[in-house]
Parts: structure tokens; sequence; C-alpha cells
């Protein structure tokens, strides 16, 4: 998205309180309020390198039942 975050902001302080590597952290939703984009997420969860961060925030969980026919032949 590229935008700045306020250091002194909830999701700044989150973000900046673990420790650089290949782990996903799971941050709770309210954090994200400071991004109208991606205010309204269910959950989410982020990745950080030395330089950036990796965010991914899930808007809407949808609870559909897929379908599935079976075109074999009896």
């Amino acid at each position: 998205m590229g935008r700045k975050i306020s250091t002194d902001a909830p999701l700044a302080k989150a973000l900046l309180g673990g420790s650089p590597g290949n782990r996903l952290k799971i941050l709770e939703p309210g954090l994200l309020e400071s991004l109208p984009s991606v205010s309204e997420a269910q959950s989410c969860a982020v990745m950080r390198s030395q330089n950036d961060f990796r965010l991914v925030a899930v808007l809407d969980q949808l609870d559909k039942t897929v379908g599935v026919r079976d075109s074999s032949v009896a």
C-alpha cells in the first residue's frame, strides 16, 4: 500500500515489536483501524523483513457451501 504509519500508532508498535525474519505474526484486526482501506478486516497477519513489512488482511469471510457435481458414469 505504501502508506506511512506514525511510530506511536498502535499498529506501528505491533509491527516493530517482532524481530525480522520469515515468521508470520497474527495481529488483532482492530490495529488496522488507522488504514481506511482495510479497517474492516476480519483477521490479519504480518511478516517483517529488515527493510519492510508484508501485511495480509482478510476483509470478508464468505460462508458459502460449494456444490460438487460428479460427472462420472456409473
